[in-house]
């Protein structure tokens, strides 16, 4: 018992290599705000950090993660099964762009990548969304789960979004 406690704290004490959570700009303290407040907020400081903040639909994925199957098994598989309904790679139709370097725009067909697998986002197909990103040193677009990228299903969603990227 000893030897098993002594053991667990050595393995505490060791640096990871890995990170072991995402590290994720400050956000403003929630307490005297409201809720669509503190969106605003939130939404109007990511939209200050962005490189593209735009509009967009997910067609299809580029990653290679295979079908993911986790919901119902806990685990992922690197077969293929059948077309992907969510992923991390999300290949994209521009709809609208609201800020960024018009040579990303260019073309209405983009794909977003994600730099860590612990702090990657999921999108659905077919699902349209705003995206706060970034340029990697590659030049390729990134976002994580520390951007408040917003899942749009309704119109007045979409036009509360746009009100607060004013």
């Amino acid at each position: 018992m000893l030897i098993q406690f002594i053991i667990g704290l050595m393995a505490l004490a060791m640096p990871s290599a890995t990170p072991v959570s995402c590290e994720c700009p400050l956000t403003p303290a929630k307490e005297d705000l409201s809720e669509s407040e503190y969106d605003r907020l939130v939404i109007q400081q990511a939209y200050d950090r962005a490189d593209l903040v735009f509009f967009a639909e997910v067609t299809g994925f580029g990653d290679h993660s295979g079908h993911l199957d986790e919901a119902s098994t806990g685990e992922s598989s690197w077969e293929i099964k059948e077309e992907k309904r969510f992923g991390t790679a999300p290949n994209l139709r521009l709809i609208k762009s609201y800020k960024g370097a018009r040579k990303y725009f260019r073309n209405d067909q983009m794909q977003i990548t994600q730099r860590w697998r612990l702090c990657d986002m999921y999108f659905n197909k077919s699902e349209t969304y705003v995206f706060f990103a970034k340029i990697g040193k590659d030049g390729k677009l990134n976002t994580s789960i520390c951007d408040p990228n917003r899942l749009i299903r309704f119109e007045e969603h979409l036009a509360e979004v746009e009100a607060w990227l004013e």
